[in-house]
C-alpha cells in the first residue's frame, strides 16, 4: 500500500510538472511553455526577447530589459526594467498598470493602488477587476457589498449607479453605461425571496425610493416599495413578474 501511495505521488508529480505552464530558455530563445487539454504541450517563441536579461516574474508575467509580457503575450509600451509585479494578477511600469495582458486604461500608476483582487483606485478614478469606473463623484462613491467578493453588483455616487457585474464585459476605453440614481440614501440592491430555495441569486435587481434597476437598465413602471428579485433575471412586485428588466405579460 505505502509503495502504491509513493508511486501515485511520483506520478501526480510528473504530470504536474508536464503540464504547468511557464517560462524556459531553449538553444538561446526563450519560450512560453503552456499546457493544453486539446492540444497538449504548446511552446510560443518570444521573438522580441533578450536571453540575457530575461527574467520570469509572478503572476505570469516576465521581463527583459526592454519587454514585457503576461505568458506569450507582449505589453505593449512597457519599459521592461521599470516593470514591477504587485498583487492580485496586477503589474506596472512607472506610467502603465495592467491587470494580467490587458492595460487598466487610465491609470495613474504613481497613484494606483488596490485595495482588493477587485477593488482599486489612483488619484482621479476607481476601478473594479481591472476596469476603468469612471465615476462622476469620487468622494461620495460607495460598493452596496464587500470589495474584495465578486458577488458585490453595485456602486454609486450621488449622480449615477453603476452595475460592477458586466465590468469584465465592457471596451476597456469606453465608459460603461451609468444610469443617473433616484435616491442615493435609499438605494439598495433588491430584496431577495427566492421560490426555489437552491436558486442562485446574483444581485442583478437594485432598488429606490423612485426606481428600481435591473444590470445597467431601469425597470419601466416597477414599484420599487414591493419589488424582490425571486430567482436568475427575474424579480417582481405587487402586480407583475419582470424577466431581464422586462414586464412579463399575461
Amino acid at each position: 500500500m505505502k509503495t502504491s501511495y509513493i508511486g501515485f505521488f511520483l506520478l501526480l508529480s510528473l504530470l504536474t510538472s508536464c503540464t504547468s505552464d511557464s517560462y524556459k530558455i531553449v538553444d538561446g530563445k526563450v519560450y512560453y511553455h503552456e499546457w493544453t487539454f486539446s492540444f497538449g504541450p504548446i511552446d510560443y517563441l518570444l521573438e522580441e526577447a533578450d536571453v540575457q536579461t530575461f527574467e520570469e516574474m509572478k503572476g505570469g508575467y516576465a521581463h527583459d530589459a526592454q519587454h514585457a509580457w503576461y505568458h506569450e503575450n507582449l505589453l505593449n509600451g512597457v519599459k521592461g526594467d521599470e516593470f514591477r509585479y504587485v498583487k492580485y494578477g496586477y503589474a506596472m511600469d512607472k506610467h502603465l498598470v495592467f491587470h494580467r495582458r490587458n492595460i487598466v486604461y487610465g491609470a495613474d500608476a504613481a497613484t494606483f493602488r488596490l485595495h482588493s483582487e477587485y477593488y482599486a483606485e489612483d488619484a482621479h478614478d476607481l476601478y473594479w477587476d481591472g476596469h476603468p469606473l469612471y465615476v462622476a463623484d469620487k468622494a461620495s462613491f460607495k460598493l452596496l457589498g464587500k470589495k474584495d467578493s465578486y458577488d458585490t453588483s453595485w456602486g454609486i455616487d450621488r449622480q449615477y449607479v453603476y452595475y460592477l457585474s458586466t465590468m469584465s464585459d465592457s471596451i476597456a476605453s469606453v465608459a460603461p453605461q451609468r444610469m443617473p440614481i433616484g435616491d442615493y440614501d435609499s438605494f439598495e440592491p433588491a430584496p431577495e425571496e427566492p421560490v426555489n430555495k437552491e436558486a442562485i441569486i446574483l444581485g442583478c435587481y437594485a432598488r429606490d425610493k423612485y426606481c428600481v434597476y435591473y444590470e445597467d437598465t431601469i425597470v419601466a413602471d416597477a414599484d420599487p416599495t414591493t419589488f424582490v428579485e425571486i430567482d436568475w433575471e427575474i424579480g417582481k412586485d405587487k402586480s407583475y413578474i419582470y424577466k431581464k428588466g422586462k414586464r412579463v405579460e399575461d
